[in-house]
């Protein structure tokens, strides 16, 4: 899971009292719960950044291709 970005601490943690049984099954489940709290606002921010840079993209292909339209226009380019 470590891949995944979580954390080595709670890695090893988690894995610590899997080994101690199902007495420790609370506080595993707590375990997981924040890392995944912590991935998903992790995924929230790359979405909102995915959308700005699309929304650039998009901006600069409209702007060159703007460009292009005006010197094919003008003759300047087969």
């Amino acid at each position: 899971m470590k891949e995944f970005g979580l954390s080595i601490d709670s890695l090893l943690r988690h894995s610590e009292l899997s080994q101690l049984g199902d007495s420790t099954l609370l506080e595993r489940q707590e375990i997981l719960a924040d890392d995944y709290q912590k991935l998903v606002k992790k995924q929230e921010q790359i979405n909102q950044t995915v959308a700005k840079l699309k929304w650039k993209l998009t901006f600069c292909n409209t702007k060159l291709f703007r460009q292009r339209l005006n010197l094919l226009k003008k003759g300047y380019v087969r």
